[in-house]
């Protein structure tokens, strides 16, 4: 996973599993997904279809309008729908979390990348129809204009072991240095001996 939210989602999710297969969907806390709202999405497996059920302000505002009630194919490019749906069959088939990397492409021709999770959901009826996904820029790129059509690159599971991106495991890296230093600094105060 390239975005931190992206890692912050998948690890909200696999909490609700607690080891277990997909989470049901009344055990999602909005409260608990936060500054990431306007970035998720809920789609829902209806006969042949995958229909928006929700999609966050800043996923609308990116991909140029409102997305409740349209199909999750309508998002692709006409090679690519079959794959993008491909993914969203597999989490909900297996259960498990999946990741595609996408491009997407402005009017002007720019693309920018991002990346998509799949995380499959419960319905109270015991079915596993629903996904809750998320929709982040891979990086912290600039995105200019609104996305008008999206290509996907690749996608496969997430990892049980997902690793964050490189600039958050630094970011920790130096968090646990300094306090490790911090700590290695009170232990010689108390000990009167070193």
């Amino acid at each position: 996973m390239q975005n931190d939210r992206s890692y912050e989602i998948f690890t909200y999710w696999d909490s609700l599993r607690r080891g277990g297969a997909a989470p049901f969907r009344s055990a999602v806390q909005p409260s608990a997904l936060g500054k990431t709202l306007p970035d998720l999405f809920i789609l829902k497996a209806e006969g042949p279809y995958l229909r928006f059920r929700l999609a966050g302000t800043r996923m609308c505002d990116r991909l140029g309008g409102e997305l409740r009630g349209s199909l999750f194919d309508d998002l692709w490019e006409i090679k690519s729908a079959d794959t993008a749906a491909e993914a969203v069959l597999a989490a909900l088939r297996t259960e498990r979390a999946m990741i595609a990397s996408v491009i997407g492409t402005d009017i002007e021709g720019i693309e920018t990348a991002f990346e998509m999770l799949f995380l499959p959901l419960k319905s109270s009826n015991l079915l596993t129809e629903r996904i809750l996904g998320s929709f982040l820029p891979s990086d912290k790129q600039q995105m200019r204009g609104t996305i008008c059509t999206l290509r996907i690159i690749d996608w496969r599971p997430v990892l049980e072991n997902a690793r964050r991106s490189s600039a958050y495991l630094a970011r920790q890296s130096v968090i646990q240095r300094l306090l490790s230093a911090a700590l290695e600094g009170k232990a010689n105060r108390a000990d009167p001996l070193n």
